[in-house]
């Protein structure tokens, strides 16, 4: 009786075995989670990607309005720019920004290793300007490999050389 019982399940395992029915069933649940996972993960890539975009933008808009040496009344250069990132990605994305700095340099060259003062400059200067931001990750599911608790650092700079603003940098002026 046992051997029969045996015998019968021994069979009942090989016909079991040998059925193709539900195999393609079971390979997408194994693969479904991976591809989903890789689609989610290109898709936050390229929202961070366009965030940098943005927020590079914002930027170089408000370094053209910079140098020209206008100001906005009660507004702060920071709010300006601010503002000008904010238009740029036209509620698309929320990015928060950490911190404005513009600072002014005799040319070019003294970006890399020169001295600086703080400040919009006045006609001719060149001036860096600088903006750090946070994004926060649209999914939660790799909030923990992108950043630090979903918040990914950005990082923009643009340098600009001001027009020859103000009554000193009219040509025959001393």
């Amino acid at each position: 009786m046992i051997s029969a019982l045996a015998s019968s399940g021994c069979r009942r395992f090989r016909r079991i075995r040998r059925d193709r029915r539900g195999s393609v069933l079971v390979e997408f649940a194994l693969g479904a989670p991976v591809l989903i996972l890789v689609v989610i993960g290109v898709f936050e890539v390229s929202l961070l990607m366009l965030g940098h975009i943005l927020l590079e933008g914002g930027i170089r808009m408000a370094s053209r309005f910079g140098v020209t040496g206008q100001e906005i009344a009660g507004l702060s250069r920071e709010a300006y720019v601010e503002s000008m990132i904010r238009d740029q990605s036209a509620g698309l994305l929320d990015i928060r920004v950490t911190s404005i700095s513009t600072r002014v340099y005799a040319d070019f060259a003294a970006i890399e290793n020169g001295s600086f003062e703080d400040g919009a400059g006045a006609g001719n200067d060149v001036v860096l300007y600088s903006v750090d931001a946070e994004w926060r990750t649209i999914t939660p599911l790799l909030a923990g490999l992108m950043g630090t608790d979903g918040l990914v650092p950005l990082h923009a700079e643009v340098a600009v050389r001001n027009e020859p603003f103000g009554l000193d940098a009219l040509p025959g002026s001393s």
